[in-house]
């Protein structure tokens, strides 16, 4: 059944990602299957196996795809010399893509790699690109000694506030909707930054 002459490896990787991409943006991560990638494609699921070292690989490939499309929009967020309006901008940026794309983002929110303690090296760069957008975002009040923590914990905060929104535990406790705790939690962060900026250097 495989056509295996008919493309690169580079190119059979292009149309797997592909597919496994609009597999999960349209059906959800757990239609997401070698065998449904391979019947898109036209290739047997030993191919797909060819290219990657299990489906776990395959699943972090297609959730580094989406975190690259949430860079792309983020990037584009101009950013001026108020932290607030700035972390403000990005996280409306950051809702309506989670909004606009459920089932892929979900996908990134909620897959977890059996048995592993630290994501792959070459699937932090994904990652690292965001982050630096929220460096440049705080940078006109925070120190650069200090804009990568802080650039992180706004990351790690908004970003778990959307995994216990999904998993639903937000609800269970009657808490306001993420967006809503979101936007508190950014004029905190917010707030603390321009407390820090004010301290004696040390």
């Amino acid at each position: 059944m495989g056509r295996r002459s008919d493309h690169t490896r580079e190119e059979l990787t292009e149309l797997v990602l592909t597919a496994g991409h609009d597999i999960v943006a349209t059906k959800g991560l757990a239609a997401l299957t070698a065998r449904a990638v391979a019947e898109r494609i036209g290739y047997s699921p030993g191919t797909i196996y060819s290219l990657f070292q299990n489906f776990d690989e395959l699943v972090l490939h297609v959730n580094a795809r989406t975190l690259d499309r949430l860079y792309d929009q983020m990037a584009k967020v101009e950013l001026g010399d108020d932290i607030t309006a700035n972390l403000e901008a990005l996280l409306v940026c950051y809702f309506k893509f989670a909004e606009d794309h459920q089932r892929d983002w979900a996908a990134v929110l909620d897959y977890t790699v059996p048995g592993r303690v630290s994501l792959p090296a070459w699937y932090t760069p994904h990652i690292d690109q965001t982050i630096a957008i929220l460096e440049r975002a705080v940078a006109p009040e925070i120190a650069p000694n200090r804009r990568r923590s802080f650039a992180l914990i706004a990351w790690a905060s908004v970003h778990g506030l959307m995994v216990l929104a999904s998993a639903g535990n937000l609800a269970a406790f009657g808490a306001p909707s993420p967006a809503d705790l979101a936007h508190d939690m950014v004029r905190y962060l917010a707030t603390g930054a321009a407390a820090d900026a004010a301290r004696p250097a040390r």
